[in-house]
């Protein structure tokens, strides 16, 4: 398959690489030149490109088989969500309108759903545009299923948190950075990159155009004892509560709400035959370098 990766970061370099092992042609896209060194190193082709500019879009391919927007925003503000999720799905959308691909996946976020009881949560669950932030992200959720109705290959992943090689919490903890939320009993869920890339892979090959997929590994964990597991594996003290913020809206940069769900991710199980090689965070951060049996 040709490929193309919009957005070809942290995951879309996982992606990549795990396709380009199985033979596939890949290319990425990024925002500046700055990034074409590690996707070249990658053995992915670069094109330097602001999916967010309709202009700039005008000289891409349009002969792909596979396209994957998985781009990332550089800040957590409304301006820079609207430009990297809204405004370049319907760039991408515009420009392969024409020639389709056989399947177009787009990563978003587990964030889009409310839910503050530590209820289980599947695809068809209650969503609600709780800040400004989730609100983009359901805005260009709508867009793309819209496009699918009138025929476009747009499948959409809800992704919980990302974790993996360098982007984890372990520096983190040992600096003392990591503080407790107000409730560490709230229930976290998340994803190991490499998991990740393999669900995406799974959605390409056999997904359902128009349908919705959660990716988590299928383990919730309680926010306290992820924090006393980890620390206590670390031999450092347990992260200690963080100050309270005074009243007053939230700062620009924290616009994602804190919520407390357990994502079930069975339906990529049941309907793709997808599985986590990491299907709790032990085995994650165990691969991340923590020694067995410490957590």
């Amino acid at each position: 398959m040709r490929v193309l990766i919009a957005g070809c970061g942290y995951v879309g370099i996982a992606l990549g690489t795990r396709l380009l092992a199985t033979g596939h042609q890949v290319a990425g896209i990024r925002r500046s030149t700055n990034g074409a060194a590690c996707l070249r190193e990658a053995g992915i082709e670069p094109w330097i490109v602001d999916l967010s500019a309709a202009q700039q879009l005008a000289s891409l391919p349009v002969d792909w088989d596979w396209v994957v927007h998985c781009a990332a925003p550089s800040e957590s503000t409304e301006s820079a969500y609207r430009a990297t999720y809204l405004e370049s799905a319907r760039n991408l959308v515009h420009r392969l309108a024409a020639q389709p691909p056989r399947a177009f996946v787009f990563t978003g976020s587990t964030s889009v759903y409310p839910q503050e009881d530590g209820s289980i949560v599947t695809e068809t669950s209650e969503t609600a545009p709780s800040t400004p932030l989730v609100r983009v992200l359901l805005e260009t959720e709508s867009l793309l299923l819209d496009a699918a109705r009138r025929g476009f290959p747009a499948r959409l992943l809800r992704v919980a948190g990302i974790y993996g090689p360098g982007r984890n919490r372990l520096d983190s903890l040992r600096r003392g950075e990591v503080k407790r939320s107000s409730d560490p009993t709230r229930f976290l869920n998340f994803i190991h990159r490499d998991d990740l890339a393999g669900a995406i892979e799974s959605v390409l090959e056999r997904g359902r155009n128009g349908d919705i997929y959660n990716v988590s590994d299928g383990h919730p964990v309680r926010e306290g004892d992820l924090l006393d597991a980890l620390a206590k594996a670390l031999g450092i003290a347990t992260p200690a509560p963080a100050v309270p913020r005074a009243n007053g809206p939230p700062p620009e940069g924290r616009g994602r709400p804190l919520t407390n769900k357990r994502l079930d991710s069975s339906k990529l199980r049941r309907e793709l035959g997808w599985y986590p090689s990491y299907p709790t965070f032990r085995e994650g951060y165990e691969a991340l370098g923590i020694p067995a049996g410490r957590l």
